[in-house]
């Protein structure tokens, strides 16, 4: 696809047609289109969090001089007091994340508990999946750590090994590990 596939909804300001811009459903079909992706595509951090993109928009509606100023106070509040959130969230994980000491009992995992938290976030953003974030946030690191002594740290005496300890262990013991 090419990137002036869009040019044809434009007048020869550069603008949308006034047609276009009357029509909502045409609108939002652009705007569902824009964000079709091909492999290999590069796209900015901003385009694949809803509330990093929302942070951009906000910059773009504020040097619009038809704006708003009361919906555009509401929209800065409102990623201030969601980014004050996602920090307290990020924090209560790295906390965790430094009590379990993973860094020194396994040297060859990365710290990647803020990675995981915005892996994450692409999946539940808004403020009520709060648990689902936090749970799904603890629950990645140890899966990439089960994959990486299998993969990188392990020979294959050692990983029958680490196999039977898995199937032998309790599930319910995990409980501990993961509700501080």
């Amino acid at each position: 696809m090419k990137a002036d596939i869009f040019g044809i909804f434009k007048d020869d300001e550069g603008k949308f047609t006034s047609s276009l811009v009357n029509d909502v459903t045409g609108m939002l079909s652009l705007h569902g289109a824009a964000h079709l992706g091909i492999r290999g595509e590069d796209m900015p951090l901003r385009r694949g969090l809803t509330r990093l993109e929302a942070r951009y928009y906000i910059d773009v509606y504020s040097k619009d001089d038809s704006k708003d100023q009361t919906i555009l106070r509401f929209a800065k509040l409102d990623f201030c007091t969601l980014k004050v959130f996602h920090w307290k969230e990020l924090t209560t994980l790295t906390e965790w994340w430094k009590t379990l000491d993973v860094k020194t009992k396994l040297p060859y995992v990365g710290d990647r508990i803020v990675e995981c938290y915005f892996w994450i976030m692409r999946v539940y953003f808004e403020p009520p999946y709060s648990f689902g974030r936090m749970t799904l946030s603890k629950i990645i690191p140890f899966i990439s750590i089960i994959d990486n002594t299998y993969d990188a740290y392990c020979a294959i005496e050692e990983a029958q090994l680490f196999t039977n300890a898995i199937k032998r262990s309790n599930p319910r013991n995990l409980y501990s590990t993961f509700s501080t």
